[in-house]
């Protein structure tokens, strides 16, 4: 009796915790080119080694930055454009992905081939497998985990801190003990890195734009057509990276 009563007390606590726990992480998002020129199978060798000459010093230098607002229910991921010659920055609205915890739903903005698409249903589910593997990522012990991308059907590699009781992350990626502060897609094709993170005490509300432009389409709907145009592109030896958002 004594022992369920210890378990039911951390029990609490850890539940309380993770009710109080909300705040802003910002991530870096970087694309590594030749990576994935490497990867189409029309390229010769000398042009992909032409590619690895243009994109190969340059790749990881630069990227994207993306803040991930949550709280214990809600997170909301989008981009951040900023102007820095002006001083002054703005929210980009290109992309943007919702995640209802509670619920487990989705609603996604997400272009393809230049076509803005309204993602709508169940949180897509990954099988993770979690390694015996840690890391520091912003002052957060991290532990590793590895799945495959629910869209692209690719390896991803994931760390995450129970220390952020938020089963979220960037990207829209969820399903794990705690808050995902880094991931990687593929032979570090994508990787995503948590910057800044900072915690909240007081509730802050999460809201979503009023109108948000965009075909509506299920996730799976949307994965079959994202599939078909990589394959449709690279059978007729284009390049469909530029089009599509890995």
């Amino acid at each position: 009796m004594r022992l369920l009563l210890i378990i039911f007390f951390f029990g609490s606590i850890l539940n309380l915790n993770s009710q109080e726990t909300q705040g802003k992480i910002t991530f870096e998002r970087k694309v590594f080119w030749a990576n994935l020129y490497s990867k189409l199978p029309f390229l010769t060798q000398e042009e992909k080694e032409k590619e690895l000459a243009i994109w190969g010093k340059e790749q990881g230098k630069y990227g994207e930055k993306y803040d991930l607002q949550f709280n214990s229910t809600q997170s909301l991921y989008q981009e951040v454009k900023s102007e820095n010659e002006g001083g002054w920055s703005w929210r980009g609205d290109e992309i943007l992905i919702f995640r209802d915890l509670v619920n487990k739903t989705i609603i996604d903005k997400i272009p393809l081939a230049e076509k803005d698409f309204l993602i709508k249903g169940d949180i897509p589910r990954i099988k993770w497998k979690i390694q015996n593997e840690l890391r520091d990522i912003q002052g957060y012990i991290c532990m590793k985990a590895e799945g495959i991308h629910p869209i692209h059907d690719t390896p991803i590699t994931a760390w995450y801190t129970d220390k952020i009781p938020v089963s979220s992350g960037p990207e829209g990626l969820t399903g794990l003990p705690g808050m995902i502060l880094l991931v990687s897609y593929g032979n570090d094709d994508v990787t995503i890195e948590a910057t800044y993170v900072t915690l909240e005490k007081d509730p802050k509300v999460i809201t979503l734009p009023k109108k948000i432009k965009g075909k509506e389409i299920t996730f799976e709907k949307f994965k079959e057509d994202y599939n078909k145009y990589i394959k449709e592109s690279i059978t007729a030896k284009r390049n469909p990276y530029w089009r599509v958002r890995l």
